[in-house]
C-alpha cells in the first residue's frame, strides 16, 4: 500500500493541471476529476485480486499501466494547453 500513498502527493499537481486552461467548463472538468478518485478505490482491490491470482509481482503490470496511461495523458495535455497558450513551464518556473 505504500506506493499509493506517494500518489496522493501528486494530486494536487494532477488536478491543477488538469482543470487548467478549461475556461468556462472548469467546474465540469474538476467534477470528472474528483470522479476519477474512484479510480483509486479500483485499481488496489484489482492489484491484489491479480496479485493472489498471477502474484504479487506480476500484478505491479496493473500500477504500471495506470502511470503509462497518465503519462501520455500529461503528454497530451502539455501539448494541448501549449496550443491554447498556456505553458505551466515557464509560469512555474519564472517565479524565483
Amino acid at each position: 500500500m505504500g506506493k499509493w500513498h506517494c500518489c496522493s502527493v501528486m494530486w494536487p499537481c494532477i488536478f491543477s493541471l488538469g482543470i487548467g486552461g478549461l475556461g468556462k467548463y472548469t467546474s465540469q472538468g474538476s467534477a470528472f476529476l474528483i470522479m476519477m478518485i474512484l479510480g483509486g478505490a479500483i485499481i488496489p482491490p484489482l492489484q491484489g485480486a491479480l496479485g493472489d491470482s498471477i502474484g504479487m509481482h506480476q500484478s505491479y503490470l496493473a500500477a504500471a499501466a495506470c502511470f503509462a496511461i497518465l503519462f501520455f495523458i500529461a503528454v497530451k495535455m502539455k501539448a494541448a494547453l501549449k496550443k491554447q497558450g498556456l505553458d505551466f513551464d515557464t509560469q512555474v518556473g519564472g517565479g524565483h
